[in-house]
Order: structure tokens, then C-alpha cells, then sequence
């Protein structure tokens, strides 16, 4: 089981963080309370659109690099939303709506000024797996792709289970968590728009977490 401590250092995490940004949205997924009295139950994606943000379930076409534009196949405007210890923080975390093992979970935000996502990976003892964390801005024909992050999902930390991208001056208009390989979670949603104070300082840095060389960033 995970401490309170682990818990309580993503949150204030993430309040650091805010000292760099001007609007942030941050959700541990804990406003969700499922009637059913089970680990695994479904949410409708559309429930933290009070938040700024819509989810849902789909898969991607196309090669990720930055530059390119991929496609977007809708699965299920709904998610799964995951009870248990492998939460980062509370004890709720999300994934796609529970019908393929390799469908991803699309964000959309509802804020024009969105340049910065980041998240944690579940917490789940597991091999590894690679994710993405994928900044996208719609355009004709699909969604450019802004920037990405890559990782393993094995991650058992709070600073090794952290993803994020950052575009710049360019706003992104959603943002896609991908899996390849089985199904996987993430929690502690954070997105808004990032000012770095100085010429290469991080937002990492900011927030107090570091990052992990086995972590690639493009």
C-alpha cells in the first residue's frame, strides 16, 4: 500500500508547479464516486468537463513524430476509472473504457491557451511497457502532433511514474495518453498554461521532481 506521504508529496508537487503557470487545472480523479462497489468501474468521459477537459476512449493512425498528423478513431466516449493502491495519489486513476487492450484515452480542453500536460503513470507492479503522452492540435484532416514523451510504465515512484510536454507558444487543443502494448492507467492530471521564469529552467525543477534518464523526451 502506498504511503500518505507518497500521496501528499504529488500534491504539493503540483502546487509548486502552479507558482510557474497562470491557469492550471490539476485532478486526482478523486471528485468520482462509483456506485458500484468494485475496483473497476465506468465513468462518462464528459464527467470533468467542468474541469476544462473531456475524455475518451479511441485508437491512433498514423506515426508519431512532431509534425506529422495522425487520426483519431472514436471507441467509447467513456473510461474506466480504476479504485485501488496503484493510484499516485487518492485512490482513483484512469484508463480507456475497458473493450481493447490497446486503446488509448484522448483529452480535449476546453481553454485556448493549453501548453503544458502532465500526469503519472499508475503505480502498478508490472513489466514494462511503453506509453506516450502526446500533444496534439487539431487540424484539417486530423491532429498535428505538437510534441510527446515516452516512457516505461513499470514505474514505482512518484518522480519515475511522471510524463509531461510542454509546446511553447503553440497551444495545443488535446492531448492523447497512448498504450501499445495492454492496458494502462495515469493519474494526477495537471494541464494549463506553463511560463518558464529563465531561458532553459524546467518545469520540473519548479515542481520539485526530477526527471529520469530512462525517460525520453521529443
Amino acid at each position: 500500500m502506498k504511503s500518505g506521504i507518497t500521496a501528499l508529496t504529488g500534491l504539493a508537487a503540483i502546487a509548486l508547479a502552479g507558482q510557474a503557470m497562470g491557469t492550471v487545472q490539476f485532478t486526482n480523479f478523486s471528485e468520482f464516486e462509483s456506485s458500484e462497489s468494485t475496483e473497476v468501474s465506468t465513468a462518462d468521459g464528459a464527467f470533468w468537463a467542468s474541469m476544462g477537459v473531456v475524455f475518451q476512449t479511441g485508437q491512433i493512425a498514423g506515426d508519431i513524430n512532431v509534425g506529422n498528423v495522425i487520426n483519431w478513431t472514436l471507441v467509447s466516449p467513456l473510461l474506466t476509472v480504476y479504485s485501488n493502491d496503484d493510484a499516485v495519489s487518492g485512490r482513483n486513476f484512469i484508463g480507456a473504457y475497458d473493450t481493447n487492450r490497446l486503446d488509448s484515452v484522448l483529452m480535449q480542453f476546453d481553454a485556448e491557451d493549453v501548453n503544458f500536460v502532465s500526469l503519472h503513470t499508475d503505480l502498478a507492479l508490472e513489466g514494462a511497457d511503453l506509453v506516450r503522452l502526446i500533444a496534439l492540435r487539431q487540424v484539417d484532416g486530423g491532429f498535428e502532433v505538437l510534441n510527446y514523451m515516452e516512457a516505461w510504465d513499470n514505474a514505482l515512484t512518484l518522480e519515475d511514474s511522471y510524463m509531461e510536454v510542454f509546446t511553447g507558444d503553440t497551444a495545443m487543443t488535446h492531448a492523447i495518453f497512448q498504450v501499445n502494448t495492454e492496458r494502462e492507467g495515469f493519474d494526477n492530471l495537471t494541464f494549463g498554461n506553463a511560463v518558464i521564469p529563465a531561458p532553459g529552467a524546467s518545469l520540473l525543477a519548479i515542481s520539485g521532481i526530477a526527471m529520469v534518464g530512462r525517460r525520453r523526451r521529443r
